[in-house]
């Protein structure tokens, strides 16, 4: 039997979500699998339509070592998908476990009794650390973390479930190995940028860290999975049917393409010596985002400002700029026209970006031009 504990110390990242449609689609492949509900809030267990529902739950397995099937498991209407609710509604077992000598493993030394009648063990934990979420790693083969793409889930992942990790590895003095990580990016908007970049920063972040790692699955950010648990995801019959609106498709597409594009020209703009604020300005970025953005290139950390131009640089700039705006036929008034010049110009005279753009927009302020 295979043991994955999905795991976060950041609440609302889909945890619950994950553990019951991957529960689902593995029972309807059919594998025999069982749902383990340790979140105080038994949303999971509320998630499907219960066909039988059996007389204990979890608080009964952890405080009684509770071990018979047919006291634990509640069937649900999903064929081969049964359910170990959460019923410690007091919230005791955590205090209970806390103080027990075994009170970490007591779940690692029930899964005997389990073995024999499952092919998978899912286990839902809640969105904090605690003695609950340290004992469902440890009795895991496997440990899925969903991950939002957003700058403060990037930030809780490394300071609270990567630090759970390394918290346990004491544990391989008793034989016991912390499982292997894998990280799923959940919730990604199709046309967001800033989401694009975090993600690209955790697949290379971790890249070469031993047992973790990015997922080449991304889960998108799209109603069906709670409009699902509202209208029956169960229901066996069909309360639903599925049509394509081609003109919203090609829209979705076009704005898919702009993004990229859009990333391109942040990246080109880093590149050439942009500054954070013209990112900022021009793309709407955070000083954080285009910090984590210049980690991504590899690009080193600015130290001061850029040198000011000499005299001979500020005339060959200006009487450049000049020609090229008239051969472009750019507006004075026009932004992105005159970034994009400002971009073609650092290329060609190997000066910054910042500097240019300076340039420019001082001598367009006093009316030189």
């Amino acid at each position: 039997m295979q043991v994955v504990s999905i795991i976060s110390t950041k609440g609302g990242v889909g945890k619950t979500t994950t553990a019951a449609n991957l529960g689902g689609f593995i029972a309807d492949a059919g594998l025999r699998v069982l749902l383990l509900d340790l979140d105080v809030q038994p949303t999971l267990s509320s998630y499907f339509t219960l066909g039988t529902h059996a007389p204990a739950g979890i608080y009964e397995m952890l405080a009684f070592n509770e071990q018979r099937i047919e006291q634990l498991a509640s069937q649900t209407a999903v064929a081969g998908l049964d359910l170990v609710v959460s019923n410690d509604h007091r919230g005791e077992l955590n205090t209970l476990l806390l103080h027990a000598p075994d009170g970490r493993l007591r779940l690692r030394h029930l899964l005997p009794a389990l073995a024999s009648h499952y092919d998978l063990l899912l286990i839902d934990t809640q969105g904090a650390r605690s003695v609950l979420l340290e004992m469902a790693v440890l009795a895991s083969s496997l440990a899925l973390s969903p991950v939002t793409p957003e700058i403060l889930a990037a930030r809780e992942l490394r300071r609270g479930t990567l630090q759970l990790i390394e918290d346990i590895a004491p544990y391989r003095h008793l034989g016991i190995e912390p499982p292997p990580l894998r990280l799923l990016i959940n919730r990604v908007h199709p046309v967001s940028s800033n989401a694009r970049l975090i993600q690209q920063a955790l697949r290379q972040v971790f890249q070469a860290h031993a047992g973790i790692q990015v997922l080449d699955t991304d889960v998108p950010a799209i109603e069906a999975y709670p409009r699902a648990a509202t209208r029956g995801l169960n229901a066996t019959v069909s309360w639903c049917s599925v049509s394509v609106n081609r003109e919203m498709l090609k829209r979705l597409l076009s704005q898919v393409h702009d993004v990229e594009r859009e990333i391109a020209t942040v990246d080109r703009m880093l590149r050439l010596g942009a500054s954070t604020e013209m990112v900022s300005k021009f793309y709407g970025l955070t000083h954080q985002e285009v910090a984590l953005r210049r980690n991504i290139l590899g690009l080193p950390k600015r130290k001061g400002r850029h040198p000011v131009l000499d005299e001979a640089q500020d005339v060959a700039l200006w009487e450049r700029w000049k020609a090229c705006v008239a051969e472009r036929h750019v507006a004075l008034t026009d932004d992105m026209a005159m970034l994009a010049l400002t971009m073609d110009l650092a290329e060609a005279m190997s000066l910054p970006m910042s500097v240019i753009w300076s340039a420019i927009r001082n001598w367009i302020d006093q009316g030189l031009v």
